[in-house]
């Protein structure tokens, strides 16, 4: 299944939401604890999950043309916007994780700057986070028409008819 890039994309797409998440809570709780050590850790970890939305994309445009034959034409043009977002977000992702680089170093070498630091870091993060929803509920949306906001015509049900024809 790894030689596929669509399963591929929908293992590795976990990464930039969930784990960043994760990061950032992670990075919260440093700096709020006042442990440089803690918030340098956390920094990078917050680096390695942003970064990991190259291998998220890399893998979608693999798996482009292989979802778009199998879609319907509304799926289609879901995917379209997906990957439109992806690829007009991405540059988020990329300067969160510089930023979270840069910041590690910084508090490294100056301490004091530790608080401003893992702000500006959360704040990119939060940004980022906002950006990856928006881009996944898209992509969920692609294969699935239950989670489009209107129903396609043929998944409209009788008002006296349960989804078991009862």
């Amino acid at each position: 299944m790894l030689q596929r890039p669509e399963y591929v994309h929908v293992v590795l797409n976990h990464f930039p939401i969930v784990g960043l998440a994760v990061a950032l809570l992670a990075l919260g709780i440093a700096a709020f604890s006042k442990n440089s050590t803690a918030v340098i850790g956390s920094l990078l970890l917050v680096a390695l999950m942003a970064v990991s939305v190259w291998p998220v994309i890399e893998s979608g445009e693999s798996a482009y043309n292989a979802v778009r034959a199998v879609s319907d034409p509304d799926g289609v043009a879901v995917l379209k916007r997906h990957m439109l977002l992806a690829d007009r977000w991405s540059a988020l992702y990329y300067l969160t994780a510089v930023a979270a680089l840069v910041g590690a170093a910084l508090v490294w070498r100056r301490p004091k700057w530790t608080r401003w630091t893992a702000a500006l870091v959360l704040l990119l993060g939060v940004a980022s986070l906002v950006a990856g929803v928006s881009i996944a509920q898209l992509g969920g949306q692609v294969r699935h028409p239950e989670f489009r906001a209107s129903p396609s015509p043929g998944q409209v049900l009788s008002p006296n008819l349960s989804p078991h024809g009862h």
